[in-house]
Protein backbone atom coordinates (compact mmCIF):
# COMPACT_ATOMS: atom_id res chain seq x y z
CA UNK A 1 0.00 0.00 0.00
CA UNK A 2 2.68 2.46 -0.94
CA UNK A 3 0.42 4.72 -3.18
CA UNK A 4 -2.12 6.69 -2.03
CA UNK A 5 -5.12 9.16 -2.95
CA UNK A 6 -6.17 12.66 -1.40
CA UNK A 7 -9.57 13.40 -0.39
CA UNK A 8 -10.15 16.97 0.77
CA UNK A 9 -11.91 17.90 3.32
CA UNK A 10 -13.24 20.85 4.80
CA UNK A 11 -12.88 20.17 8.52
CA UNK A 12 -9.21 18.20 8.07
CA UNK A 13 -7.62 19.30 5.00
CA UNK A 14 -6.24 16.67 2.95
CA UNK A 15 -6.60 13.77 4.07
CA UNK A 16 -4.25 11.13 2.63
CA UNK A 17 -6.18 7.24 1.81
CA UNK A 18 -3.93 4.27 0.24
CA UNK A 19 -5.29 3.11 -3.08
CA UNK A 20 -5.75 -0.29 -1.75
CA UNK A 21 -8.11 1.06 0.59
CA UNK A 22 -9.87 2.96 -1.89
CA UNK A 23 -9.93 0.42 -4.65
CA UNK A 24 -11.18 -2.55 -1.96
CA UNK A 25 -13.68 -0.24 0.44
CA UNK A 26 -14.42 2.77 -0.73
CA UNK A 27 -14.97 2.32 -4.60
CA UNK A 28 -17.21 -0.28 -3.40
CA UNK A 29 -21.22 0.17 -3.69
CA UNK A 30 -21.78 -0.01 -0.10
CA UNK A 31 -19.36 2.50 0.57
CA UNK A 32 -20.71 4.82 -2.28
CA UNK A 33 -23.93 5.15 -0.42
CA UNK A 34 -22.59 6.59 2.52
CA UNK A 35 -23.12 9.70 0.00
CA UNK A 36 -26.45 9.48 0.54
CA UNK A 37 -26.61 9.10 4.30
CA UNK A 38 -26.97 12.38 6.12
CA UNK A 39 -24.58 12.30 8.84
CA UNK A 40 -27.61 13.83 11.31
CA UNK A 41 -30.55 14.57 11.33
CA UNK A 42 -30.32 18.67 12.75
CA UNK A 43 -30.53 20.25 9.09
CA UNK A 44 -34.34 21.53 9.79
CA UNK A 45 -33.00 23.17 12.55
CA UNK A 46 -29.59 24.33 11.38
CA UNK A 47 -30.10 24.59 7.03
CA UNK A 48 -26.57 23.57 6.20
CA UNK A 49 -26.18 20.69 7.60
CA UNK A 50 -26.36 18.54 5.28
CA UNK A 51 -22.75 16.62 5.56
CA UNK A 52 -22.72 13.11 5.11
CA UNK A 53 -21.62 9.42 6.56
CA UNK A 54 -18.96 9.27 3.82
CA UNK A 55 -17.14 12.07 4.58
CA UNK A 56 -17.37 11.41 8.59
CA UNK A 57 -16.18 8.20 7.90
CA UNK A 58 -12.94 9.60 6.14
CA UNK A 59 -12.71 11.87 8.90
CA UNK A 60 -12.56 8.95 11.29
CA UNK A 61 -10.07 7.17 9.14
CA UNK A 62 -7.78 10.32 9.27
CA UNK A 63 -8.07 11.04 13.15
CA UNK A 64 -7.75 7.03 13.48
CA UNK A 65 -4.51 7.49 11.67
CA UNK A 66 -3.11 10.47 13.50
CA UNK A 67 -4.19 8.65 17.01
CA UNK A 68 -2.47 5.47 15.89
CA UNK A 69 0.22 6.99 15.21
CA UNK A 70 0.96 8.41 18.14
CA UNK A 71 -0.18 6.09 20.33
CA UNK A 72 2.22 3.81 18.91
CA UNK A 73 5.06 6.07 19.08
CA UNK A 74 4.64 6.79 22.89
CA UNK A 75 3.34 2.96 23.83
CA UNK A 76 6.57 0.31 23.18
CA UNK A 77 4.12 -2.52 23.51
CA UNK A 78 2.31 -1.85 19.76
CA UNK A 79 5.75 -2.17 18.17
CA UNK A 80 5.49 -5.48 15.43
CA UNK A 81 1.41 -5.24 16.02
CA UNK A 82 1.06 -4.56 12.09
CA UNK A 83 -1.97 -7.33 12.37
CA UNK A 84 -3.97 -4.73 15.13
CA UNK A 85 -2.87 -1.80 13.13
CA UNK A 86 -3.92 -2.92 9.71
CA UNK A 87 -7.57 -4.00 11.59
CA UNK A 88 -7.79 -0.56 12.93
CA UNK A 89 -7.53 1.41 10.46
CA UNK A 90 -9.98 -0.68 8.08
CA UNK A 91 -12.57 -0.57 11.32
CA UNK A 92 -12.30 3.51 11.48
CA UNK A 93 -12.65 3.05 7.43
CA UNK A 94 -15.71 0.90 7.52
CA UNK A 95 -17.30 1.29 11.02
CA UNK A 96 -20.67 3.14 9.93
CA UNK A 97 -20.59 1.20 6.81
CA UNK A 98 -24.52 0.06 7.44
CA UNK A 99 -25.82 3.28 8.75
CA UNK A 100 -29.24 3.89 7.84
CA UNK A 101 -30.26 7.59 7.06
CA UNK A 102 -31.51 10.46 9.08
CA UNK A 103 -28.58 9.36 11.37
CA UNK A 104 -30.33 7.02 14.38
CA UNK A 105 -33.64 7.82 13.62
CA UNK A 106 -34.41 4.74 11.39
CA UNK A 107 -31.75 2.51 12.77
CA UNK A 108 -34.69 1.03 15.32
CA UNK A 109 -35.93 -0.95 12.04
CA UNK A 110 -32.71 -3.08 12.07
CA UNK A 111 -34.14 -4.68 14.84
CA UNK A 112 -38.03 -4.65 14.33
CA UNK A 113 -38.51 -7.88 12.33
CA UNK A 114 -37.75 -10.67 15.02
CA UNK A 115 -36.97 -13.33 12.77
CA UNK A 116 -33.38 -11.24 11.43
CA UNK A 117 -31.74 -12.03 14.65
CA UNK A 118 -28.92 -9.80 13.67
CA UNK A 119 -26.87 -10.33 17.07
CA UNK A 120 -26.83 -14.19 16.61
CA UNK A 121 -26.30 -13.53 13.03
CA UNK A 122 -23.14 -11.60 13.88
CA UNK A 123 -22.08 -14.10 16.72
CA UNK A 124 -22.23 -16.93 13.51
CA UNK A 125 -20.16 -15.15 11.75
CA UNK A 126 -16.98 -14.76 14.67
CA UNK A 127 -15.02 -17.77 15.03
CA UNK A 128 -13.78 -16.84 18.17
CA UNK A 129 -15.36 -19.23 20.86
CA UNK A 130 -14.87 -16.34 23.33
CA UNK A 131 -17.03 -13.66 21.22
CA UNK A 132 -20.63 -14.59 22.52
CA UNK A 133 -19.56 -14.04 26.34
CA UNK A 134 -17.87 -10.94 25.68
CA UNK A 135 -20.71 -9.52 23.22
CA UNK A 136 -23.15 -10.24 25.94
CA UNK A 137 -21.38 -7.79 27.69
CA UNK A 138 -21.21 -4.97 25.18
CA UNK A 139 -24.28 -2.70 24.01
CA UNK A 140 -23.72 -1.84 20.43
CA UNK A 141 -26.30 -0.15 18.59
CA UNK A 142 -27.90 -1.66 15.94
CA UNK A 143 -26.21 0.05 13.03
CA UNK A 144 -22.76 -1.34 14.44
CA UNK A 145 -24.01 -4.34 14.76
CA UNK A 146 -24.97 -4.63 10.64
CA UNK A 147 -21.81 -2.62 9.84
CA UNK A 148 -19.42 -5.22 11.48
CA UNK A 149 -21.65 -8.07 9.71
CA UNK A 150 -21.35 -6.31 6.61
CA UNK A 151 -17.78 -5.82 6.92
CA UNK A 152 -16.92 -9.56 7.21
CA UNK A 153 -19.73 -10.93 4.95
CA UNK A 154 -19.02 -8.13 2.59
CA UNK A 155 -15.47 -7.57 2.84
CA UNK A 156 -13.64 -10.22 4.62
CA UNK A 157 -12.06 -11.96 1.78
CA UNK A 158 -10.52 -8.06 1.36
CA UNK A 159 -9.34 -7.72 5.08
CA UNK A 160 -7.67 -10.85 5.31
CA UNK A 161 -5.94 -9.69 2.04
CA UNK A 162 -4.82 -6.18 3.42
CA UNK A 163 -3.47 -7.80 6.66
CA UNK A 164 -6.77 -7.59 8.85
CA UNK A 165 -8.18 -9.87 11.42
CA UNK A 166 -11.84 -9.92 10.49
CA UNK A 167 -12.91 -10.84 14.53
CA UNK A 168 -10.71 -7.79 15.48
CA UNK A 169 -12.36 -5.50 12.85
CA UNK A 170 -16.04 -6.38 13.82
CA UNK A 171 -15.07 -6.09 17.57
CA UNK A 172 -14.03 -2.53 16.98
CA UNK A 173 -16.64 -1.34 15.19
CA UNK A 174 -19.11 -2.37 18.18
CA UNK A 175 -16.37 -1.86 20.72
CA UNK A 176 -16.83 -5.34 22.15
CA UNK A 177 -13.89 -5.85 24.42
CA UNK A 178 -11.74 -9.27 25.49
CA UNK A 179 -12.98 -10.59 28.86
CA UNK A 180 -8.83 -12.44 28.33
CA UNK A 181 -6.53 -10.47 30.64
CA UNK A 182 -3.98 -11.14 27.81
CA UNK A 183 -5.66 -9.24 25.66
CA UNK A 184 -5.72 -6.07 27.54
CA UNK A 185 -3.84 -3.83 24.51
CA UNK A 186 -6.15 -4.96 22.43
CA UNK A 187 -9.08 -3.31 24.24
CA UNK A 188 -6.66 -0.16 24.78
CA UNK A 189 -7.17 0.28 20.78
CA UNK A 190 -10.82 -1.25 20.43
CA UNK A 191 -11.72 2.09 22.87
CA UNK A 192 -9.97 4.29 20.48
CA UNK A 193 -12.75 3.42 18.18
CA UNK A 194 -15.46 2.89 20.22
CA UNK A 195 -15.16 3.69 23.98
CA UNK A 196 -17.10 5.45 26.56
CA UNK A 197 -15.36 8.71 26.96
CA UNK A 198 -13.05 10.27 24.26
CA UNK A 199 -12.65 8.00 21.02
CA UNK A 200 -11.63 8.68 17.20
CA UNK A 201 -15.40 8.90 16.23
CA UNK A 202 -16.60 10.93 18.79
CA UNK A 203 -13.86 13.41 17.46
CA UNK A 204 -14.60 13.88 14.13
CA UNK A 205 -18.54 13.73 14.33
CA UNK A 206 -17.93 16.49 17.56
CA UNK A 207 -16.30 18.75 15.09
CA UNK A 208 -17.75 18.51 11.88
CA UNK A 209 -21.37 18.21 13.30
CA UNK A 210 -20.08 22.04 14.48
CA UNK A 211 -18.78 22.84 11.36
CA UNK A 212 -21.27 21.93 9.21
CA UNK A 213 -24.01 23.61 11.56
CA UNK A 214 -22.31 26.82 12.05
CA UNK A 215 -22.81 26.46 16.45
CA UNK A 216 -19.52 28.01 17.85
CA UNK A 217 -20.17 25.46 20.90
CA UNK A 218 -16.53 24.06 21.30
CA UNK A 219 -13.07 23.94 19.80
CA UNK A 220 -11.05 20.99 20.28
CA UNK A 221 -7.54 20.70 19.53
CA UNK A 222 -7.85 17.59 18.31
CA UNK A 223 -4.02 16.83 17.03
CA UNK A 224 -2.79 17.88 20.59
CA UNK A 225 -5.32 15.74 22.19
CA UNK A 226 -4.28 12.72 20.26
CA UNK A 227 -0.62 13.55 21.09
CA UNK A 228 -1.08 12.77 24.52
CA UNK A 229 -1.95 8.90 23.76
CA UNK A 230 -0.38 6.29 25.75
CA UNK A 231 -1.12 2.55 26.57
CA UNK A 232 0.42 1.95 30.22
CA UNK A 233 -0.50 -0.31 33.08
CA UNK A 234 -2.97 1.09 35.55
CA UNK A 235 -2.20 0.83 39.68
CA UNK A 236 -3.31 -3.18 39.11
CA UNK A 237 -0.72 -3.14 36.28
CA UNK A 238 -3.38 -3.60 33.60
CA UNK A 239 -2.99 -2.11 30.40
CA UNK A 240 -5.07 1.04 29.83
CA UNK A 241 -4.91 3.56 27.56
CA UNK A 242 -5.02 7.26 28.88
CA UNK A 243 -4.49 11.02 26.96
Amino acid sequence: MSTAKLFRDPVHGYISIPTDYCNHFIDHEIFQRLRRIEQTGISVLYPSAHHDRFSHSLGVYHLGQIGYSYLKENSKVLEGRDSLENSFSIACLLHDCAHSPFSHTFEKYYTLNKENDIPNRLIKNIPDPSFSDDFKLSSPSPHEIVSAIVAIEVFGEQIEYLGGDINLVARMIIGCKFSAKDKAVENCVISLLNGFAIDVDKLDYIIRDTWASGVNNVKIDEKRLLSSLIIRPDKDGVFKIFF
